[in-house]
């Protein structure tokens, strides 16, 4: 469906995939915390691309997800068959790869990523616009709730301020 708003939520331990939007146009995904998914943290897929062509509009966005395909080599968060941007998350300790794109027109910045084999993997025709990301240690101050300790790379480095409270409510 068109218009799909995930916010402020949290997903632990799913068998697959802890966000899941599926052949959509214009999906938000913000301000949710991801840990422990089977395959994916997030996944955003529009559909099979002999079928039909990339979703469009799709913004993936402070977001924290952590230690996700667990049960398989992906990662966080993939945009398949899907154009949009990627922007402002935490993305750590993920089995195998940070964030993932197949199709061209794809943003990735301001993202902070740490202790995954593959940061940014792409297997479009032209690689995704991506700056202002890093790769470095969040400082998580527990496993529980991931917030970051004082000194933490992840503190001012979003591309703008947050219109809205994260999900610790600060």
């Amino acid at each position: 469906s068109d218009d799909v708003l995930v916010e402020s939520s949290e997903s632990h331990d799913a068998g697959s995939r802890g966000i899941f939007v599926v052949e959509g146009q214009r999906s938000y995904i913000r301000n949710n915390l991801v840990v422990g998914s089977g395959e994916w943290g997030i996944e955003v897929d529009g559909g099979d691309p002999d079928r039909v062509p990339p979703t469009e509009g799709h913004l993936a966005a402070f977001n924290t997800v952590v230690d996700n395909g667990t049960l398989s080599t992906h990662g966080g968060l993939r945009f398949e068959n899907a154009r949009g941007e990627i922007r402002d998350n935490i993305l750590a300790d993920n089995e195998n790869k940070g964030a993932k794109v197949d199709t061209i027109d794809t943003r990735i910045h301001h993202n902070l990523f740490w202790n995954q084999p593959t940061p940014i993997d792409d297997e479009s025709d032209a690689p995704p616009d991506t700056w202002a990301n890093a790769e470095a240690d969040p400082l998580f101050v527990d496993a529980q709730g991931f917030l970051v300790a004082a000194g933490s790379p992840a503190i001012d480095m979003g591309s703008a301020d947050v219109d809205a409270i994260d999900i610790s409510g600060s």
